[in-house]
């Protein structure tokens, strides 16, 4: 899986992320970012703290405009013991579980409900189902759907979603 999460890391970082790598000067950064939107809200601390070791922090902070699937802080939580300790540990494996959190463009929820899979960010397809209770994602259930970020929306999820292994 190394070698397919630093190609993904790298795509991401060079395609998803446009002007981000050849950038001299950071862009200004917009009060309303996506990061900006997660701190506020205050049950984001653990991706937060994900998306700081992996340095996805920045790109989501100027470029998109992007969707973002939120696990919360409980959907961290609910992670068996030590799997956070380790990928932790694992920049480049944890930045590709980040990478399936997220799409290229801006999707609401009523856009997601018309779909049975999106492309991520990770370059893996993830389902999607939509009915009477709402949107779920893989194995998450969109709790809070269309938070506005000035470079795209955020989806909050209940569970930490993992790309699918080959």
């Amino acid at each position: 899986m190394r070698p397919r999460t630093l190609a993904v890391a790298a795509l991401v970082l060079a395609f998803a992320l446009p002007g981000f790598v050849e950038a001299q000067e950071p862009p200004p950064v917009d009060e309303n970012n996506m990061i900006a939107v997660l701190q506020e809200a205050g049950e984001f601390n653990t991706l937060l703290s994900a998306l700081e070791a992996t340095g996805l922090t920045q790109p989501l902070s100027i470029d998109g405009p992007f969707t973002l699937f939120a696990p919360t802080d409980a959907a961290f939580e609910a992670l068996p013991d030590g799997t956070m300790e380790q990928l932790m540990q694992d920049p480049e494996q944890l930045q590709g579980i980040l990478a399936y959190h997220i799409i290229p463009g801006q999707v609401t929820s009523a856009e997601l409900a018309g779909m049975d899979q999106v492309e991520t960010a990770f370059g893996m397809p993830m389902q999607v189902q939509a009915d009477d209770t709402g949107v779920q994602v893989d194995d998450a259930q969109v709790t809070d759907a269309d938070t506005d970020a000035a470079n795209g929306m955020i989806h909050t999820i209940n569970s930490v979603l993992m790309p699918p292994q080959n």
